[in-house]
């Protein structure tokens, strides 16, 4: 509900148990308030604030919703004219629109929310959820600049805002942020985000918010693995399961900033838009300017609850709604770039005994591709590798029972190609020095628009042509050599031109290919935000597939996205790497945390090794509706505590999967407890444990660990035992796990 309170001055936008209030006062928009919900209309009249001293301006002015750089506010401007007279700008409230019962425009488009508007307007049945939408205009003077700042209010207490700019006359900026929020007065408050690298993303970090800036940021033309655009502040009490939260994401997937500015009278203000850095955008009555979304929420429940109401709010909004995720298989580890169709079919062969549901050929199908060096954007099946063509693999992976998928990496060329060859001004360069090459590839400029037509025609080809249902689409290095030699204009506006291409590429491939899964990857986690989300099915976590490593990069991933879009393999990792062998019951009980696949190179498994992966993706395909359907529950923190668990409860059938890891142990150990969350107390469930049983392995060394103790296992395993659902969180499950990295799958289910 958003209430428009004192004759138009005072809006208070409250849903969800939280509320958001505005406040127009001088002709300036405030924010007095964010959190819990509270009666707004207690707050008329009242104006926080105060003069400090000489050199700081009132406090007050540390609070503007919308505040354009007029060279005398301090903090980061809701916009900033570029150089030359007349720099400094003025923003006047000029009026408000208020809409009830409106459909969405921050949703995706292809969201389940998305289809039930869509079947409603077909004469449908059933209620479709509906937002209230509020814009504020304000008038920026002297250049005649309307900014309409969009606000949509979602019935579980999210709150979607945007910036929209129009012009009398052609004026440059250098910088626009898409919105702002402003925490409670005299907040004390930490800060929760994410960081990391290649083969390392999702590194959980929390300190003080100390006096200062604090800068999340890529400028490098993607999401980035360094940083994620999600940024949580935090009572300093604030814990797994208790505390006030308040969160923020941006929906854009190219270069991007988050500022959380605390002043030294305590205010904190979070400023979120594209990166300023190498910006330009014009705004003129042809040109209007429009912000990527930025989606907030607050919880008193601590980081377990944000991240729940986040994959909820994601998965309906956002993700593309689609079946549960297929179990997939991966050739990359048993091929790399030496595929053969014969070959291809062996795997297949031994992936479809597994119950494999999607077979996904990777790099090395197309061109001259026999290595990263050379072949790289050219889209044509390699005739050599598939003499009786693709369908020829495509019908055969189809007859086993499997569906067929590829992988592409359209944004890249390799200077060794037929399409750089014939088109080097397509690729990011300058004119005084040779591309930067990062494994051997520069990128092609999707701003221009013949790039885009030539990419779109060639996967609308190879999707035309071939029954191919799923895309695995990387991006394997950061935009460089950005550069004006190739555009008329401006070279800074590059920057999201190459993004919106992105977007219209995936938009169109939506439309016209509805079958066909998309997966965003960029050498792992490189490009996952609410913006790419608005079209992909689901998203490629990591390129590190080490099963204890994935434990901490899934738990800093879900620290804002829903396991639903996490795809997680079981791969021969780290057998090459040379650390510690992991047990394969390992592998998939870490690989079960989200969207299960396999990478490995079966080729060297044995019929009882492949019979236990049988087993293995059996048990996953009677549990996946709860893993992806259901509310995530995070147990220890992996890395830090010994013994660590993720458990899901699904939301309408009550059942519940417990994934439970032991890092290391020694004989003192005792045994660990479990307290399971998300239960109905009063209710009986039947508990079941899988895990103890798998087979010697003589082939690969001790990948394959059986237990000694198989008399105290059989305790455990299999047997099925009741408990009350007051139990089971009160008391607790007990964790029978033994020696280095082990692990157990729990299966709880309520009683009829």
């Amino acid at each position: 509900m958003i209430e428009i309170l004192n004759e138009g001055s005072l809006f208070h936008l409250t849903a969800g148990g939280t509320s958001s209030v505005l406040m127009v006062k001088d002709g300036q928009l405030f924010s007095l308030y964010w959190g819990k919900a509270i009666a707004a209309s207690d707050l008329d009249g009242y104006c926080p604030g105060y003069q400090q001293s000489s050199f700081d301006e009132n406090t007050v002015f540390d609070r503007l919703e919308f505040d354009p750089w007029d060279g005398r506010h301090f903090t980061v401007p809701s916009l900033k004219k570029a150089g030359g007279e007349n720099r400094f700008l003025h923003a006047e409230f000029a009026g408000y629109k208020l809409e009830t019962a409106c459909k969405a425009e921050s949703a995706g488009p292809y969201s389940a929310y998305a289809k039930e508007v869509a079947a409603a307007g077909n004469g449908g049945a059933g209620a479709v959820a509906e937002v209230d939408r509020l814009t504020i205009f304000m008038n920026i003077a002297p250049d005649g600049i309307t900014a309409a700042l969009e606000y949509e209010l979602f019935p579980d207490g999210m709150l979607a805002k945007r910036t929209r700019l129009s012009a009398e006359s052609a004026i440059e900026l250098e910088s626009v942020t898409a919105a702002s929020a402003v925490l409670p007065e005299k907040e004390q408050v930490k800060a929760h985000y994410t960081s990391g690298k290649w083969n390392g993303e999702w590194v959980v970090n929390e300190h003080a918010m100390p006096s200062g800036t604090l800068v999340l940021q890529s400028r490098r033309g993607t999401t980035s693995h360094h940083a994620n655009p999600s940024l949580a502040l935090a009572e300093p009490e604030a814990g797994e399961n208790f505390g006030k939260v308040w969160w923020c994401q941006l929906g854009y997937s190219g270069s991007w900033s988050i500022q959380a500015e605390r002043t030294g009278i305590g205010t904190t203000r979070v400023s979120l838009g594209e990166n300023p850095f190498d910006f330009s955008v014009t705004v003129s009555p042809d040109n209007e300017y429009v912000s990527p979304w930025v989606y907030l929420g607050f919880t008193e429940g601590g980081f377990g609850t944000m991240s729940r109401k986040s994959h909820r709010f994601l998965e309906r909004y956002i993700l593309p709604k689609r079946q549960l995720r297929r179990v997939l298989y991966n050739s990359w580890e048993a091929t790399t770039f030496a595929v053969k169709a014969s070959e291809q079919k062996r795997l297949a062969e031994k992936a479809a005994r597994m119950g494999c549901e999607l077979f996904v050929v990777d790099d090395g199908w197309f061109g001259e591709r026999n290595s990263e060096h050379a072949g790289l954007g050219d889209w044509f099946v390699n005739e050599t590798k598939f003499p009786d063509g693709l369908d020829d693999l495509i019908d055969y992976v189809k007859s086993l029972g499997m569906e067929f998928g590829i992988w592409l990496e359209p944004e890249a060329v390799n200077p060794d190609s037929d399409l750089y060859r014939a088109h080097p001004d397509w690729a990011f360069h300058t004119a005084d020095r040779e591309p930067l090459r990062l494994r051997d590839q520069v990128e092609l400029n999707f701003g221009l628009p013949e790039v885009q037509e030539y990419i779109l025609n060639v996967i609308r080809d190879l999707l035309e042509k071939h029954d191919i249902r799923y895309i695995k689409w990387d991006m394997n290095r950061p935009i460089a050599d950005v550069d004006g030699a190739l555009v008329e204009g401006d070279p800074r506006t590059l920057w999201r031109k190459h993004t919106d291409g992105v977007y219209m590429i995936w938009d169109t491939l939506r439309k016209e290919f509805p079958h066909v899964e998309l997966e965003t990857c960029s050498g792992g986690g490189g490009r996952i935000d609410p913006g790419i989300l608005r079209y992909a099915d689901e998203f490629w976590t990591s390129d590190n597939t080490d099963p204890y490593d994935r434990l901490m990069i899934q738990y800093g991933c879900t620290q804002f996205y829903p396991a639903s879009g996490m795809m997680c393999w079981v791969t021969d990792t780290p057998e090459t790497s040379g650390r510690a062998k992991r047990a394969l019951r390992y592998k998939f009980h870490s690989s079960f945390a989200g969207g299960l696949g396999i990478g490995a190179n079966i080729n060297h498994f044995s019929d009882a090794e492949i019979a236990y992966c049988g087993s293995q993706i059996e048990l996953y395909k009677d549990i996946r509706h709860i893993v992806l359907e259901g509310d995530l529950y995070r147990i220890g923190v992996p890395g830090k505590d010994n013994v660590t668990a993720v458990q899901y409860v699904h939301p309408s059938t009550g059942e519940s999967v417990v994934l439970m890891f032991l890092h290391s142990g020694t004989f003192a150990d005792p045994q660990a407890r479990i307290r399971l969350m998300g239960l109905d107390p009063d209710r009986k469930y039947d508990v079941r444990y899988f895990g103890a049983a798998q087979p010697e392995n003589t082939d690969i060394g001790d990948t394959f660990v059986a237990n000694a103790d198989a008399a105290g296992d059989a305790y455990w395993d299999n047997a099925v035992r009741s408990f009350s659902g007051s139990t089971l969180m009160g008391f607790g499950i007990g964790a029978p796990l033994k020696g280095d990295f082990d692990s157990r799958c729990v299966v709880i289910r309520p009683k009829n």
